[in-house]
């Protein structure tokens, strides 16, 4: 019966999934759209660790931090878009969702930006970042903004393990709106789409506060606390 199980398998793989048996076996999935999970398996070895999930997007789709879920990881996912939550409470029931823009500006209401392809969606006066066939498709909508540090007063955050911030154009000021004094995750991911991204806004910001660079993907900046 096994060798029967393992005749079928070889021969209906690259049928069903379009690649042999063999590199099925070999490959390894991830959810990310550059590969960061793949790189925070080897900095975030816990597996029951706390996540907060800046600009969440999707439960699965695109996320730095489905895997951590998989391996039993929770925690708190930000984005303002209202078809966000839906899908969280869905398939992510450990999590906690905050419906909101994350801003170090004085306002607490922005226009947000919807598009046809979401994963351009941002605060309106990021808009021109937008490829102009994709900006064409855009509504705007009134959303709440808070700062990090005041949200996660709110939700009682003690501990973050990991911070994504993925907030097309405000990845700055959302990481400024932070209490670094209080809330310093060990390991950070954030868009970074500078061409010197080495030296970036971003980059010496993360370095005056005690991390230092350990990797890139893409668009991608990989911080980890400096062990003292």
């Amino acid at each position: 019966m096994n060798k029967l199980k393992r005749a079928l398998r070889k021969i209906l793989t690259p049928y069903l999934y379009g690649t042999s048996s063999a590199e099925l076996a070999s490959s390894q999935a991830y959810f990310s759209q550059f590969g960061e999970d793949v790189c925070l398996q080897f900095l975030l070895k816990s597996t029951d660790g706390f996540y907060v999930d800046i600009g969440a997007f999707h439960p699965m789709n695109l996320s730095n931090t489905y895997h951590l879920y998989k391996r039993g990881w929770k925690g708190l996912i930000v984005d303002p878009n209202p078809a966000v939550a839906p899908l969280f409470y869905r398939f992510r029931s450990r999590d906690v969702i905050c419906e909101c823009a994350v801003s170090n500006s004085a306002s607490d209401e922005m226009d947000f930006m919807l598009y046809e392809k979401p994963a351009f969606n941002c605060l309106r006066q990021f808009e021109a970042a937008v490829p102009e066939g994709i900006r064409a498709t855009g509504k705007s909508i009134k959303v709440e903004v808070r700062r990090l540090k005041d949200i996660f007063e709110e939700f009682g955050i003690k501990r973050i393990d990991y911070l994504n911030v993925d907030c097309e154009g405000s990845d700055l000021s959302v990481l400024e709106s932070n209490d670094w004094s209080r809330w310093k995750p060990q390991v950070l991911t954030v868009e970074d789409h500078s061409k010197d991204w080495q030296n970036s806004e971003i980059s010496s910001y993360m370095i005056s506060l005690g991390y230092e660079f350990v990797g890139r993907t893409v668009i991608t900046s990989v911080f980890s606390k400096k062990m003292v």
